[in-house]
């Protein structure tokens, strides 16, 4: 079943908007899936002060930068959104209608330059309830800069997958902006590190409405890597009976990972519920005693210890989403 989707540039006011290249809509007819495919222009700056401003409530604003939105009118099934990023980007994505509707969001680096940037904006319009997933295929030996907003309109509900990996630095900051009254979500991010690899990885929860509800679920794994998780749940004095939860995990592969989690509240309203918890531990070798005491060699406990590390965040998602986002995260 092929979804409506408008594609047009954004009024910015920051220099010349260009119009979108390379933009495919490609039905198929598995899964009910329509195919979006988008291909953003080369643009020149120097540095990465030129790069990023920050204007109005809650959007992403990037000097020098291309924006671009995409309009889904009924998000019905699974819909398939592939950004190649061949430089500086910055796109909205607006889900006008959904029930339990499913979108995956792949975000295909292909800079040239040293190091690249990305804005991504999801805007969950009134009474709309999905399934979010954003995968980030990133180049290796580049610095990538990126940040992902979700906004929350009254009563709707999102489950928002993050899947990360693969670059030489990587400092993303992804946000949920719960704006309407009764909306909730729940925030998934996995992160992968590899050998001499830096992650800087800040999740937040911005309850701006009454009746909100956010769970921040953070999982990361370090292989002679560093990583640095940040969560935070802000809740403001006009979001009475809110709900804000946010738990971190990270799994040490090696003695030379390092990682640090820093979980914090802002509460400025009495009348809510809120918590938070970190952990960061290594595979024991009490874990690979038992399995190979059952017979199983050292290097493939290892693996099934890792395996049942991941396994527990993909829990919610839909059987579709998960072979989407499983198929870089599993792969050694």
């Amino acid at each position: 079943m092929n979804q409506e989707v408008a594609l047009e540039s954004i009024p910015r006011g920051l220099g010349i908007i260009t119009s979108l290249e390379g933009v495919k809509d490609i039905p198929s007819e598995k899964d009910n899936q329509s195919f979006i495919e988008a291909s953003f222009p080369v643009i020149e700056t120097n540095t990465i002060n030129e790069l990023f401003t920050e204007q109005g409530n809650d959007l992403i604003h990037q000097k020098n930068a291309r924006s671009f939105l995409i309009t889904i009118d009924h998000l019905e099934g699974f819909q398939k959104i592939i950004i190649h990023n061949r430089s500086h980007s910055d796109v909205v994505i607006k889900v006008k209608k959904a029930t339990q509707g499913e979108l995956f969001i792949e975000w295909k680096e292909e800079s040239d330059y040293e190091f690249s940037t990305g804005g991504l904006t999801i805007v969950a319009e009134k009474e709309t309830s999905f399934q979010l997933a954003t995968k980030m295929s990133l180049l290796s030996e580049k610095v990538h800069l990126a940040k992902h907003l979700l906004v929350l309109e009254e009563k709707s509900s999102v489950l928002w997958f993050t899947q990360t990996s693969g670059t030489k630095q990587l400092i993303f900051d992804q946000k949920a902006s719960l704006q309407g009254v009764g909306s909730s979500v729940k925030t998934k991010t996995l992160a992968k590190t590899e050998p001499q690899e830096k992650a800087d990885i800040t999740t937040i929860s911005h309850h701006l409405a009454p009746k909100t509800e956010s769970d921040i679920q953070f999982k990361s794994i370090a292989a002679k890597s560093r990583i640095l998780a940040k969560g935070l749940v802000r809740i403001e004095p006009v979001a009475d009976d809110s709900t804000g939860y946010q738990s971190s995990q990270v799994l040490l592969l090696d003695k030379e990972s390092r990682a640090i989690t820093i979980p914090d509240l802002e509460i400025e309203n009495k009348n809510v519920t809120c918590s938070h918890g970190s952990t960061i531990s290594s595979v024991s070798e009490e874990q690979l005693f038992y399995l190979q005491s059952r017979g199983i060699e050292k290097d493939l406990a290892k693996e099934l210890i890792v395996k049942g590390f991941i396994d527990e965040i993909y829990h919610d998602l839909s059987p579709r989403m998960k072979k989407e986002m499983r198929g870089e995260i599993d792969e050694e």
